[in-house]
């Protein structure tokens, strides 16, 4: 099973802002998603950090990397990315982050930062 796993960083004034702001940013990357935690940023009170995971509908890595990149494309269009990464035992990571503070334009007022993280198994050929 392929998954991302994902941190965000919204500026929004209560949690349920917060809590719609992620809606609105999954429903664009077109993915479910499951809140792991989220919390007011403890350096600015107007910042709330969530992060969590999603499954991901892709599972061979190429495809999925190129998946992944095409959806987040919706949200901003540069990035800085990690090289696909494999380990032994088959599993095999991915990451891309994009900031508002390096100068990044994302396309829902209210991201501040968005971390993506993808990671599977390579199934073995039969």
């Amino acid at each position: 099973m392929t998954t991302v796993n994902w941190r965000v960083f919204l500026r929004a004034s209560r949690s349920t802002a917060a809590e719609k702001l992620l809606d609105r940013l999954f429903h664009s990357l077109q993915l479910d998603f499951e809140i792991i935690e989220i919390d007011m940023y403890w350096k600015d009170n107007a910042l709330f950090t969530a992060r969590g995971t999603c499954p991901f509908p892709v599972e061979e890595p190429r495809a999925a990397v190129f998946e992944l990149l095409v959806r987040a494309g919706k949200v901003a269009s540069h990035w800085t990315i990690s090289t696909p990464t494999f380990f032994d035992g088959g599993t095999w990571r991915f990451s891309a982050g994009v900031t508002k503070a390096a100068g990044a334009h994302l396309s829902i007022p209210g991201v501040e930062l968005l971390d993506l993280e993808i990671c599977g198994v390579v199934s073995a050929s039969p």
